[in-house]
């Protein structure tokens, strides 16, 4: 279950670019101040909506792209009890559990390949840390999302507990769907480049332009804005427009009014998740998110565009022995 609630906390940071276009706010988070996005000048919030619009248009131009990204994540969770990741069960504990942990570190390396119109393949290959009992435990996971024609897949292999695996291969009804169920990585690239995020300027506020800084040597602009309450700076070349690392600073208060909104608005259902049960499932994880801090970055190492691909260069090997499901959410996430 709180493997569960950090993935859903992170899609939730990152989750204004595929599904919830409508929030919009200015005010100082109840929780981390760096997740805190002050509004901008007239000057910088037009200068960003003007690189913006570049950067929409750079993705729409090409035919294809390749990108090799390295990723890390740190997460406190110190603040975080067992009362808030699964309530029913908080009682029988006493406060604080003691195998919920209290940090978090990963790192990780990912490919991502597409091409149009809607071909896709995502790879993930990550080493999480994390501590619990005042020890440091850690894990090696594999995700990968891909389609090479009309179906949809995810693979997941994760630890389990206990020296146990979790090996998973799904059917999913959409892409949106497929590479957000990796989690933070993976999933800015291909909704900018298969225009699955819909209008920026919808849900990000207080979007304005920063200092110029360079990425492995590559002159960029700078913009940060707000997404459901959490800091998000993008760093994009100023001769691509491409972005070419992007951060979420996690730990801004979400208005919980505005994410009911927003699910309610929301038409791509979870398979196996009623309206009622997401929303109740996204309120819990919004009054987990204030007692989180830490930040997600993604650094672009290599970005290639416009190659010529077949169908095939998108098909992933699946393991010997690991059964193919239709996706559906698990029980305990629905309470």
């Amino acid at each position: 279950m709180v493997a569960t609630a950090v993935v859903v906390v992170a899609t939730l940071a990152v989750g204004g670019w595929f599904g919830y276009s409508k929030i919009k706010g200015n005010q100082r988070p109840a929780g981390n101040p760096a997740a805190y996005v002050p509004k901008p000048t007239a000057m910088a919030a037009t200068a960003a909506g003007d690189i913006l619009t570049n950067v929409l248009d750079a993705y729409a131009n090409l035919k294809s792209l390749t990108v090799n990204a390295s990723a890390i994540m740190v997460m406190d969770m110190s603040k975080v009890t067992l009362a808030d990741v699964n309530p029913g069960a908080a009682g029988k504990f006493g406060g604080r559990q003691a195998d919920l942990p209290k940090g978090m570190t990963n790192t990780a390396d990912v490919s991502i390949k597409l091409m149009r119109p809607d071909l896709y393949r995502i790879e993930s290959k990550n080493i999480m840390q994390m501590s619990v009992r005042g020890r440091t435990t850690m894990a090696t996971n594999t995700t990968a999302a891909w389609s090479s024609g009309a179906t949809n897949y995810v693979l997941m292999q994760a630890a389990a507990g206990r020296g146990r695996r979790f090996n998973q291969y799904y059917t999913v009804p959409d892409k949106k769907m497929a590479y957000a169920m990796g989690g933070s990585q993976g999933v800015l690239i291909p909704s900018l480049f298969f225009n699955d995020q819909g209008n920026v300027s919808e849900f990000m506020s207080n979007l304005g332009q920063t200092e110029d800084e360079a990425v492995d040597g590559q002159d960029c602009y700078t913009l940060t804005g707000s997404v459901m309450g959490q800091k998000l700076k993008l760093w994009v070349s100023k001769t691509s427009f491409l972005i070419l690392r992007s951060e979420i600073t996690l730990g801004g208060e979400v208005n919980t009014a505005q994410l009911q909104k927003a699910m309610r608005e929301n038409t791509n259902a979870v398979p196996g998740m009623s309206k009622a049960q997401m929303n109740r499932m996204m309120r819990r994880q919004a009054s987990i998110m204030p007692k989180i801090s830490g930040t997600m970055t993604d650094t672009y190492d290599y970005v290639d565009t416009n190659q010529a691909f077949s169908a095939d260069d998108f098909n992933y090997s699946v393991p010997p022995g690991v059964r193919l499901t239709a996706f559906a959410m698990p029980p305990g996430m629905m309470r």
